[in-house]
């Protein structure tokens, strides 16, 4: 091992009088840049002394550039470019550039520190034309003629110096090379972990005393460390903020898992001794290794023959104190690792970090998110974070925090980046219901919840359970209002009653009804779980095996959980169910958290029912709901446990089904029957005589077997014989079907004939049946509508403004009170209409009135009527709501094809919007206006780009002064778009203003902003970009020389030559001719426009 020193050349470049980064030329195209000259040198010693000395690399001296080897020089080009003709902004220019030289046998190698480029010329008065060929390649290759700033490299550096530097280097022998390649290529460290990486900006809020001690723990020698709290209560932030904030710089921490380790140490030699030399490593270099979920070390490393874990040899070196682990894990994994090895813990320094709670938890979350917010140039409200806090609270409480808020929140804002604005608390309860599914009315406590529309949503689908309905309806009206006890699931109910009385159909409705889909309700039968090894199966039988009840929950959190007939599980299972239903939370076999508060809990239960029977309480009559509660009520307190039983919230009692009934299965079932894929797929109308719906239901009354006797009688009598009958006949053959009861033949027989066009065609678009369905749909439409938040805003602007009658506001809110007690007033009529019409329309469905068309069009026109009173109300609430300002930018060139303002104007005269178009241009001389203003800092922090000019500080606030830019345009009104292909000689065309005009028009464009293409070759496009606001749109800096096509990654919609692409409208493949583009969109227009208002009134 032998000292060299090195000496080699410095290069400062100084920017209007002052020193830039200073460089050093290592190799072909490759320099190092730091602004202090010390940290260079240390720098490139580093660099060097890997690079070269250590890889044995002693040739490459004999051919290293010494300092005196450098000649400073200076060129003067002149650049000019074929595209500068059709620019208004920019020009040919002249070029002095500093650079360096140096002369070699062959020619002259030629250098350009503030590019970064490297040349060669063969000979002297080669030079310019290289150097400027040089520059030219890098212009283009980076694109530096898109944007005048792109050119700014190539006159930042005023002036360039050359100085000489050294420093110390180390050279070594053969053998002692051989024996660093060796340690190199034993280096484990890099393989087994990552360098734990120091943060630039704040990461942690919150938490101040443990980092504290943290720090004061790291700086202790041969001291390890365990983190130890919930699941996102901030472990690795606090541990990355530490990081950032201390000074010293060893110990260096490295960060793995026991699953990274075990890839990359096992292998020939075993783990073991690979760990041995992992362990040497980290001790030679006194630095730390940080172990995410420390319990998981204890699940590796065993193999046939042998039991011993990772975690157990890793405590033979920390008994030895070869190793300063960093780990962390939750109290629940801190209990098994107890468990496990009691004295494994020992050698660490416990760090406890509690999930913050109250006003604590408010800051770290808000604190976290405007910061985030701000990076993404969002604001959020200070209400819409309580908001997201609050129901993340409510309905995840298990699940972390704060880090499940901040996540959730995070998504918010990602979701609104490109739309960019204020995110506002309504908008964090529409988030949290597209993630959950739960209805808005369920969440946010400023919508009301109609129970009477809830009791008919479960009536209608149901028959015969009005007790357990009601119930139902008591306990959701109690989730609504928030005073059910938090930190336990969102409901717990028993539903007790014989089989096949529709306790199973209720728990798929209320899946339904508060989380979207049938499909939400995750179901166990019991009687699988008949012994102790059967109820492990759903928390886990072991730390490598998911529990089916926990791995369920954790893919479907929001969900209906359906434990069937509870009592033929193993008592066992009682426990588990203890901790579901007390506390809203179960730890499964690897110690990890599931959260059931997010949840709504059913059992099913018999218990009871077979005494009713026995006792002959009546099968056939019926029971009040109160004696069949108090009869069920005794019945399950005798046979639960009472901690079970006292942790419900509500026990369902479910009548046993009376033969009064029956008629209305029937119909149900028929309905059911109808909507069958064999059914829809052919022209078949299926109608069935009384006769047979009578014999159905006493054929299927069976109070043993409820409903389910049903479904078996109407397959034998009907469904079979059906199937039969219908083989006879070809798919495509317009069948009416009549299916009868033949008392004396004691079997269905069928009369099929020919449908007639008229009645067919009105069969194919709705059924009687349907018909009634439609009209309690809208029925329950306008019950939505007075939920929503417009209605219940326009009620509250009423009621102020009849109280108060501000004088100021006198005139404005005199108008305001008319219209809108106008509209009110209009509404509360249409509600009397559908419910006269719903009466009308259950007539006909139960056969006391005759249906005809007549009944079926009240219903469109009602239909029609009432979307109008939505419109109207959204244009009484929202002033914006009929003005629209649409501009689109594009090029000339792209301006010829008119198709797409065509189709904006057709929409336009289609809905009888008004529309001014004004076509704004950029002269051959653009003039740019400057001033120079003063601005505050919350005003120049939204400045995107600014030249300050001047800062200062007054009364403790910052001020700043800028100058602001602004180009000149010409604006011209046009009264038809073939106007704009004449005013050619004004300027160039950039831009086309569309003031539009109209009921809802703001609403009815709301989906066109972003990039469009228009195909004029074969794959070959005008590009046209599309932005929208109510006021006059904000044009972007410079946008008369900007490229469209650079604004957005991938084009929101393309005009293809024979159909459009447009994943939002999922139009794609089918082919479409050109005059028929138009009608295509305007129909996708009109129905996202209706869809829009929609959600809006709800």
């Amino acid at each position: 091992m032998q000292k060299v020193q090195l000496p080699f050349p410095i290069i400062s470049l100084y920017l209007a009088g002052q020193a830039s980064p200073i460089r050093i030329p290592l190799a072909e195209q490759d320099y190092l840049s730091l602004e202090r000259e010390e940290d260079l040198r240390q720098h490139f010693q580093q660099r060097f002394q890997e690079a070269v000395m250590k890889e044995g690399e002693y040739l490459f001296l004999a051919d290293y550039e010494l300092p005196e080897d450098f000649e400073l020089a200076e060129v003067s080009l002149y650049f000019d470019h074929p595209s500068f003709e059709e620019r208004l902004d920019l020009q040919a220019f002249h070029l002095q550039l500093p650079y360096l030289r140096r002369q070699q046998e062959q020619g002259y190698w030629l250098m350009l520190p503030q590019l970064g480029l490297e040349g060669f010329a063969a000979r002297e008065e080669d030079i310019p034309q290289q150097l400027k060929q040089l520059v030219e390649i890098d212009v283009l290759r980076a694109g530096r003629l898109e944007y005048v700033q792109g050119l700014l490299p190539l006159f930042w550096a005023e002036k360039m110096s050359l100085q000489k530097g050294s420093v110390d280097l180390v050279a070594y022998s053969l053998k002692e090379l051989a024996k660093l390649k060796e340690k190199q290529e034993n280096n484990l460290l890099p393989q087994a972990a990552s360098l734990l990486p120091k943060a630039k900006k704040q990461q942690l809020w919150g938490h101040s005393s443990a980092l504290e001690e943290l720090l004061q723990l790291l700086q202790q020698e041969g001291q390890s460390i365990l983190l130890v709290g919930p699941s996102g209560v901030g472990k690795s932030t606090l541990l990355l903020e530490a990081m950032r904030k201390r000074r010293a710089k060893k110990p260096q921490i490295w960060r793995t898992t026991a699953a990274r380790l075990i890839k990359e140490l096992s292998g020939e030699g075993g783990w073991q001794e690979k760990l041995h030399l992992l362990v040497q490593e980290l001790r030679q270099a006194q630095e730390m290794l940080y172990v995410e979920h420390l319990l998981s070390l204890f699940e590796v490393g065993q193999y046939s023959g042998s039991d011993l874990s990772m975690a157990e040899q890793v405590r033979q070196y920390l008994d030895r104190g070869e190793i300063r682990l960093i780990a962390e894990c939750t109290a629940e994994e801190l209990a098994l690792i107890e468990s496990r090895s009691p004295s494994f813990l020992q050698h660490f320094q416990r760090l406890e970090l509690f999930a913050p709670k109250g006003a604590e938890l408010s800051a770290i979350v808000s604190g976290k998110i405007q910061q985030k917010a701000k990076d993404m140039g969002l604001k959020i409200s200070s209400k819409a974070i309580a908001e997201g806090l609050r129901l993340q609270l409510r309905y995840q409480p298990y699940s972390g925090f704060p880090a499940r808020s901040i996540r959730f929140l995070e998504s918010v804002l990602q979701q609104q980046k490109e739309q960019g604005g204020k995110i506002s608390r309504s908008q964090v309860v529409q988030a949290f219901c597209q993630e959950s599914n739960m209805p808005a009315f369920m969440v946010d406590p400023e919508i009301k919840l109609d129970p009477f529309a809830l009791e008919q949503f479960f009536r209608k689908r149901l028959f015969g359970q009005d007790a357990a309905i009601e119930s139902l309806r008591d306990v959701l009206a109690l989730v609504k209002t928030g005073l059910n006890r938090p930190e336990k699931p969102i409901a717990s109910l028993l539903f007790a009653g014989p089989t096949g009385v529709g306790k199973t159909e209720l728990a798929k409705l209320l899946a339904d009804y508060m989380f979207g889909s049938r499909e939400r309700m995750i179901r166990f039968d019991m009687s699988e779980f008949s012994s102790p090894y059967d109820v492990m199966r759903l928390i886990g039988t072991d730390f490598n095996s998911d529990g089916l009840l926990s791995s369920a929950v954790r893919r479907e959190p929001f969900s209906v959980l359906l434990f069937d007939e509870l009592e033929k599980a193993h008592p066992s299972f009682n426990d588990l169910l203890l901790q579901i239903l007390g506390e809203g939370r179960l730890s499964d076999s690897r110690g990890q958290l599931v959260n059931f508060c997010s949840c709504i809990i059913i059992m099913t239960s018999n218990v009871g029912a077979a005494k009713m029977q026995n006792k002959r309480i009546g099968w056939a009559e019926q029971l009040s709901n109160m004696e069949l509660q108090q009869h069920f009520e005794q019945e399950l307190q005798k046979f639960f446990r009472p901690e079970i039983y006292n942790r419900l919230d509500r026990i369902l009692p479910f009548q046993p089904l009376g033969q009064e009934l029956m008629l209305q299965l029937v119909e149900r079932e028929l309905a059911l029957f109808k909507e069958r894929e064999g059914l829809k797929r052919r022209p078949i109308a299926l109608s069935c005589s009384m006769a047979l719906k009578i014999r159905l239901a006493q054929e299927g009354y069976q109070p043993k077997y409820g409903a389910r006797a049903l479904q078996r009688a109407m397959r034998s009598l009907l469904y079979l014989p059906l199937a039969e009958e219908l083989n006879k006949y070809g798919p495509d053959d317009r069948l009416d079907v009549l299916a009868d009861y033949a008392p004396k033949e004691q079997r269905v027989v069928f009369q099929l004939k020919a449908q007639s066009q008229e009645f067919s065609a009105l069969i194919e678009q709705l059924s009687q049946g349907q018909y009634m369905d439609f009209a309690s749909e809208l029925r329950y439409d306008f019950h939505l509508l007075k939920e929503g938040q417009f209605f219940i805003q326009l009620e509250r602007q009423l009621e102020q403004i009849r109280r108060e009658q501000a004088e100021q506001e006198q005139a404005n809110a005199a108008r305001f009170l008319n219209k809108g007690s106008q509209l009110l007033a209009e509404i509360q009529e249409k509600g009397k209409e559908i419910d006269a019409l719903e009466t009308e329309m259950a007539l006909c469905s139960l056969g006391y009135r005759q249906f005809n068309r007549q009944r079926h069009q009240a219903l469109k026109d009602w239909e029609k009527a009432f979307f109008e009173s939505k419109l109207s109300l959204y244009r009484l609430m929202d002033q914006q709501a009929d003005q629209l300002t649409l501009s689109i930018y594009s090029t000339p060139e792209a301006f010829a094809d008119l198709r797409l303002p065509q189709f904006i104007a057709q929409a336009c005269y289609e809905e009888g919007f008004q529309l001014e178009m004004t076509a704004i241009l950029a002269p051959k001389q653009i003039e740019k206006l400057e001033e120079e203003v003063w601005l505050d800092t919350a005003a120049y922090q939204a400045l995107e780009q600014a030249e300050l000019l001047e800062e200062k500080k007054e009364n403790g606030q910052n001020y700043y002064k800028i100058r602001l830019s602004q180009y000149q345009y010409l604006e011209r009104r046009v009264q038809q778009l073939e106007e704009l292909a004449q005013l050619d000689s004004l300027g160039r065309l950039f831009a086309l203003r569309l003031n539009i005009q109209g009921p809802g028009a703001r609403l009815f464009f709301a989906h066109e902003y972003g990039l469009h293409a228009l195909e004029y070759d074969l794959d070959k496009f005008h590009y046209y970009y599309l932005l929208q606001g109510n006021d006059q749109s904000e044009l972007p800096q410079a946008p008369h020389r900007m490229k469209v096509r650079s604004l957005s990654r991938s084009p929101k919609r393309k005009y293809r030559l024979q159909r459009i692409e447009d994943s939002e409208f999922q139009l794609s493949k089918q082919e479409v001719p050109k005059d028929q583009y138009f009608q295509q969109l305007y129909s996708i227009w009109k129905q996202l426009f209706k869809d829009h208002i929609e959600a809006l009134m709800q």
